[in-house]
């Protein structure tokens, strides 16, 4: 991608993040449902719109491949809105201690996920094995990674697993932004346990899920929700693996073969997706040491702190006080990418890293905590939050626009339902384990 690429994808993100806080915050009535939309909703729309890969046209103006290469912005731009979230994990560690139990178990959430998906993708569209990697999780990058390790990337499940991921790219955000206050407008759960259940989505789908549930039912100034989804995330993000080797998997071929009895499904043909799990977002090898990768994941990210900073300005939040807040932020995540790349196996994803510095570094009673935690307070995570649906958006790639086409209706359906699922498997489950823990 050339200097004048990168110009032209900074200044349609600048735009799709102006358009998106200029809108602000809209609320209106869905009969007796009041639902709020925050600005990042906006900006991921318009986003959209300025993506050459959805508007073809676009592609004179920013150049051949740019699209593609613009989806490699979204996984480090996520990181500097980690840090937002996980500093007030360590900061408020002690009032999220006693939620623990909830915070863990909402995991097994994703055993709702089976028990509602599965029999659509079974029974009403008669899928084969693809239903299998479809269904047993809200397909996070682990869960595609043990099921390409266990399955094979040519495999039916592999093909469900992926079908999923590429609607959650497309929608999956938008979804986990507007269900939780359409949930929470029913008054049956406790708000602590929708923040949890925001944390079993991606990066970007958590951050998404709590900026939109702390704009329709939390104070000004609190942040317990954010907390709770950040705190949700890393938990699930520790112990999803084993819940997915020892529980769901097992779970979902048990499943499948019980509902296979009832209606026979359609043999596997010719979906499944080549060496997926092999290539780019734009479909080229693109072999790169460490240290390469190392450099370019902090200048993606310092390209997302800008963003953020512009996202402030556009509102009149900027100041001296948001640029060290920003400046903090950064030097976090540069750490946390050094902490990533210094163990030879990468177990663990950049995120967890990115975290635990995070974490640790505004954890009551360390040197300096007080002092980082006051340097990140200015900064607005519902401003950063919409520059990151912004990169979110123009982040699509045409491979996966064109991967989106291929699956048609049923994935679409099949991915509404995982979503769902996941999401109102972890509420129930939090919300049981706050109602009958009296400690809690």
């Amino acid at each position: 991608m050339s200097r004048t690429q990168i110009w032209v994808i900074a200044l349609t993100i600048a735009a799709a993040v102006t358009i998106g806080q200029m809108i602000g915050f809209q609320t209106f009535q869905l009969g007796l449902i009041k639902v709020t939309l925050p600005p990042l909703i906006f900006a991921f729309f318009f986003g959209l719109l300025f993506n050459p890969a959805i508007i073809p046209p676009l592609s004179r103006l920013i150049g051949p491949g740019a699209g593609q290469r613009s989806a490699q912005l979204v996984g480090p731009a996520v990181m500097p809105v980690i840090v937002i979230l996980t500093a007030g994990i360590g900061s408020s560690f002690d009032e999220l201690l006693g939620l623990a139990p909830a915070l863990f178990a909402q995991e097994f959430g994703n055993i709702g996920t089976m028990l509602i998906a599965m029999p659509v993708a079974v029974l009403l569209f008669r899928m084969g094995r693809e239903s299998i990697g479809a269904t047993f999780s809200i397909a996070r990058e682990g869960g595609i990674a043990f099921i390409f390790d266990k399955y094979g990337a040519n495999t039916p499940e592999a093909t469900g697993i992926m079908g999923v991921y590429i609607c959650g790219t497309f929608f999956g955000t938008i979804m986990f932004a507007v269900m939780p206050p359409l949930v929470a407008s029913s008054g049956i759960f406790d708000m602590n346990a929708l923040a949890m259940a925001c944390g079993n989505g991606s990066g970007s789908m958590m951050a998404a899920c709590a900026a939109s549930l702390e704009a329709s039912l939390a104070e000004p100034g609190d942040n317990l929700i954010e907390e709770l989804a950040a705190a949700s995330n890393f938990a699930s993000g520790v112990s999803n693996l084993f819940v997915i080797i020892f529980i769901t998997i097992p779970l979902a071929e048990l499943y499948f073969r019980t509902l296979s009895n009832i209606r026979q499904p359609i043999a596997a043909s010719g979906r499944q997706m080549g060496g997926f799990g092999n290539e780019s977002d734009d479909g080229l090898a693109i072999p790169v040491s460490r240290a390469e990768q190392f450099l370019r994941d902090i200048r993606l990210s310092f390209i997302a702190i800008c963003a953020a900073a512009f996202a402030h300005l556009v509102v009149g939040l900027g100041s001296v006080e948001l640029l060290y807040g920003l400046a903090t932020i950064f030097v976090m995540t540069v750490f946390g990418y050094g902490l990533a790349r210094l163990f030879p196996l990468r177990i663990l994803p950049d995120l967890f890293w990115v975290s635990m510095v995070a974490m640790v570094a505004c954890w009551p009673g360390v040197p300096g905590s007080e002092t980082i935690r006051a340097l990140i307070d200015p900064v607005s995570f519902m401003a950063a939050i919409t520059a990151l649906m912004a990169f979110a958006a123009i982040g699509i790639s045409a491979r996966e626009v064109s991967l989106f086409k291929r699956f048609g209706l049923q994935f679409i359906v099949v991915a509404f339902f995982v979503f769902f699922g996941t999401f109102m498997g972890s509420a129930v489950i939090a919300e049981a384990v706050i109602r009958f823990t009296p400690s809690l």
